[in-house]
């Protein structure tokens, strides 16, 4: 669509998205082409066509989207992970990559001090480079599968910082592309967090060379400097009330008395259309909490799939706009979430929202997104009326976000990501990844001060955002 083809020896800039008025007038010994990580929902798409439109304005850089690189065979997108595309990516790779995330904002001075560091960088050709902001897991984390909890390992803690962008040379690109072809895209089970994994992935293709420890990851203060967007800055007005949605917490009996009382002396009562489902219908706390019995599902240890299957399909979907269901070890954000809600149109098949996760990506035939469930998932009308009519849990005990997901993408619904939700603690992140999305919500009370965490972030009397 929006495209301008340019003259050889490129120079290329991978941009997952951006704001407008910061890309400069390129020399001509400098072409380059710019590729927009998109999603395939609304308001994700309007925003990378609106970029690009913007971006054609500045420059006469040849301009494409992420998505056009999946591979025609493949049933479910899985480009957002990189590694899945890595070869045509690198197809006629120009000298230096860049690599950006839809809310990071680049200035024309931003993008100056990057073309003057891939400058500086051309007598490295023949070295691996991937040049960023550098993370650094503080504490040994869950969603990092507690990498670097080895002494000789603690290099694992650091990773490429996605928000910020990431410089790649050539060579690298090649050395990736070339380890794709040989090793088996299927032995990765779950994708968890794209920007660890690659980190990773890297690794493993450099096993071989002198840039072991993660040598190849060298920190920038121009990445570092690198602005970002939160979703809390997108105004998408305030069409979305609180008679569009309901709020559904799952929990059960043994849960109640310490689960509930935090929900309770947090968030919980923020919400007009909120219901409890349990294994049990009672009163709490002199009245203030009522739960229901979910429509008598046998409570589970595991899965819950049974129970947030009959929460969908009792959902009323002709009332509300919105279905959004979450844990009772959630801690949530009202005015977060109203501002997420606001940006979401129906597609044709509605939508699932949230934090995504993927499965066996690697797989074409059999690999799927999620919206995983600690952190919340926000399921359209649309998309509810989708599970309502195709789709079932295999048992009562399943994952019931890995399921219902897979059979609500089987069916057209888009898994659409919003970073701003966290399956995790906020110890779990590494502090500029919370700065560079802000939150709508957390996960567990584990280990972890929950009321503390709902002041800080969510409570009328916090701070702003970090």
């Amino acid at each position: 669509m929006f495209s301008n083809k340019f003259k050889p020896k490129f120079f290329t800039i991978f941009l997952l998205l951006s704001t407008t008025n910061f890309l400069p007038i390129l020399s001509e010994s400098k072409t380059c082409r710019i590729i927009i990580r998109d999603q395939l929902a609304h308001p994700h798409n309007t925003r990378a066509d609106q970029q690009i439109s913007d971006l054609t304005k500045l420059s006469s850089c040849e301009i494409l989207k992420l998505s056009s690189f999946q591979k025609p065979d493949t049933k479910r997108p899985n480009y957002w992970t990189y590694t899945t595309v890595l070869d045509k990516v690198s197809e006629k790779a120009p000298d230096w990559t860049l690599f950006v995330e839809p809310h990071s904002i680049l200035t024309v001075d931003n993008l100056k001090e990057i073309f003057e560091l891939s400058d500086d960088l051309e007598n490295a050709e023949n070295t691996p480079i991937v040049y960023t902001n550098e993370l650094i897991d503080k504490d040994l984390s869950i969603i990092h599968h507690f990498a670097g909890y080895k002494p000789e390992e603690a290099h694992k803690k650091s990773f490429i910082d996605f928000a910020r962008g990431f410089l790649v040379n050539k060579i690298m690109l090649e050395k990736l592309s070339k380890y794709q072809s040989t090793t088996s895209q299927n032995s990765q089970s779950f994708h968890i967090d794209a920007a660890h994994e690659l980190s990773e992935y890297i690794d493993k293709a450099l096993e071989s060379d002198e840039n072991g420890m993660r040598k190849w990851l060298k920190h920038s203060e121009v990445f570092k400097n690198i602005k970002v967007k939160k979703f809390s800055e997108y105004n998408c007005g305030s069409k979305i009330t609180e008679d569009d949605f309901m709020i559904a917490v799952k929990t059960a009996k043994h849960l109640h008395k310490d689960r509930l009382k935090i929900v309770l002396d947090t968030w919980g009562l923020e919400f007009k259309n909120i219901k409890f489902f349990s294994n049990v219908s009672t009163s709490l706390f002199n009245g203030e909490i009522e739960t229901t019995n979910t429509y008598n599902v046998p409570n589970t240890l595991r899965g819950h799939c049974g129970k947030t299957s009959a929460i969908i399909k009792n959902f009323d979907n002709v009332k509300y706009k919105f279905l959004v269901i979450v844990d009772d070890d959630t801690i949530f954000g009202k005015e977060q979430l109203m501002k997420i809600l606001n940006c979401y149109k129906e597609t044709e098949n509605g939508v699932f929202i949230g934090e995504r996760y993927g499965f066996a990506l690697g797989n074409k035939y059999s690999g799927y997104n999620y919206i995983t469930g600690g952190g919340g998932m926000i399921l359209s009308s649309k998309g509810a009326k989708v599970y309502k009519d195709k789709c079932e849990c295999p048992s009562i005990e399943s994952p019931d976000d890995m399921m219902i997901s897979e059979c609500l993408e089987r069916n057209g619904v888009h898994m659409v990501h919003e970073p701003a939700f966290h399956q995790a603690r906020p110890e779990d992140y590494t502090r500029g990844y919370l700065e560079a999305h802000g939150a709508v919500s957390f996960h567990k009370h584990w280990n972890c001060d929950p009321k503390a965490i709902y002041e800080e972030w969510f409570s009328k009397n916090k701070h702003d955002e970090l």
